[in-house]
């Protein structure tokens, strides 16, 4: 993907019933995790090689945060069903 936009629309597109806003959030968040997410993860080991998804290219964008298994949980807890839903999709989209 190269817009976080289409992000959103093809997300929208699967799960009408999710407020939009909601999506957006959670695709900004994944692309662009705050400084304190990217700080917790590293003191707390999330960032080792084996929470990395298989067939997933982890060029740098997708290094930056909100691709790995430890960030499923992470939005799961936060955003719910439907954040962990949206989730899947972006990884997906990737």
């Amino acid at each position: 993907m190269r817009n976080g936009r289409t992000h959103d629309i093809l997300t929208s597109y699967t799960m009408p019933s999710t407020k939009k806003k909601l999506i957006r959030k959670n695709n900004r968040e994944i692309d662009n995790p705050s400084p304190f997410y990217k700080a917790f993860k590293k003191k707390s080991g999330l960032t080792d090689s084996k929470f990395e998804i298989p067939g997933i290219n982890y060029v740098p964008h997708r290094k930056k945060g909100g691709h790995d298994f430890s960030d499923m949980f992470y939005f799961g807890a936060k955003y719910g069903q439907e954040g962990l839903e949206a989730w899947l999709y972006h990884l997906a989209q990737d």
